[in-house]
């Protein structure tokens, strides 16, 4: 029997789409709890050509949910990993792992050649990276995240056909504090119900579906069943905000402000610093600051300089980017 018969029969995907999935192309930015069964489901579905990125190993605290990865695995590259194991599933899927991680240097070449990118990494720095790339490219992103047993898709950027908002316009602000697995912990099934949503709106998106998250979001808590769909398709592209750069990016006069605490910065330095002012006193020293200078903003993960670059906008300083 045919390897797609039953997919085919499907309502909305038909003989066509053995052809349409065989000729398009993903990015999936990061293999942890989300990627992975993306990445299977995809490869399943006859997904030509996937391209997966992330510079982790895998740990055994991970397995309960990044089920790709087995006990043998551990100490491993997950991209190296995953290569392997998605071309034993599917031997007509191209697959390529980058063991590296997501920049500035290296975001635009991936997404220029892909047809849709998917937003695994569980990172406001890496959505706001993907999605400022793909509004400038007219490439369509799938955006997800997960915490203990809630979590949230949705369809951003979109195509000149199918406009979207970008993941900015609706996530303008990074939150000031961040729980993740590590801190929160998080339930396997609710991660892999939410990237099983994601994969069937890959699919969506790649038959271009007029059904689709397209500017909206889609809130699952999978403890008690509750659900709800909030479309945010109106929602304005913001005015300013601080774009994500590497250090060869910055002004030559510009400032690389360090916002973490002090005992970070003893214990790990970063190089080319020119001051340090912890996030939490920021909002004091301002005046330390000159306004007429670009301020780039670093941190450990880049989530305080997100929050520290938001901070000096709404102070009116006009020349903000967060460095990675």
């Amino acid at each position: 029997m045919d390897r797609y018969h039953r997919q085919k029969l499907v309502s909305g995907l038909g003989s066509a789409s053995e052809r349409i999935f065989a000729e398009a192309s993903v990015l999936i930015v990061g293999m942890g709890g989300l990627g992975c069964p993306i990445a299977r489901t995809l490869s399943g579905a006859g997904v030509g050509r996937l391209t997966l990125i992330d510079h982790d190993d895998v740990s055994l605290s991970n397995l309960h949910r990044q089920n790709l990865y087995t006990e043998i695995h551990v100490g491993k590259p997950k991209v190296q990993v995953a290569e392997k194991i998605l071309s034993e599933v599917n031997s007509c899927v191209t697959v390529s792992g980058i063991s590296e991680k997501l920049s500035p240097t290296n975001a635009r070449s991936l997404i220029e050649s892909h047809s849709l990118i998917i937003d695994a990494a569980d990172s406001f720095v890496v959505s706001y990276l993907l999605s400022d790339l793909c509004a400038q490219l007219g490439k369509p992103m799938i955006s997800g995240s997960v915490l203990k047993t809630s979590g949230y898709l949705g369809v951003f950027c979109g195509t000149d056909q199918r406009p979207a908002p970008s993941y900015r316009a609706i996530f303008p602000k990074p939150p000031l504090v961040t729980q993740s697995c590590e801190s929160a912990g998080v339930t396997g099934p609710a991660v892999g119900v939410i990237a099983n949503l994601m994969a069937q709106e890959a699919l969506k998106v790649l038959m271009d579906d007029s059904d689709i998250l397209m500017g909206k979001i889609l809130s699952l808590e999978l403890w008690n069943y509750a659900m709800q769909v909030v479309d945010f398709s109106n929602a304005p592209e913001p005015d300013r905000f601080s774009p994500i750069q590497t250090t060869s990016e910055l002004n030559v006069d510009g400032i690389v402000l360090d916002v973490r605490t002090e005992l970070e910065v003893v214990n790990q330095p970063f190089k080319n610093v020119d001051i340090n002012i912890p996030l939490t006193e920021l909002a004091g020293r301002l005046n330390e600051l000159e306004e007429h200078r670009q301020i780039a903003c670093r941190c450990q993960s880049g989530q305080r300089a997100l929050v520290a670059a938001q901070t000096l906008i709404d102070a009116k300083f006009k020349n903000v980017v967060v460095l990675v």
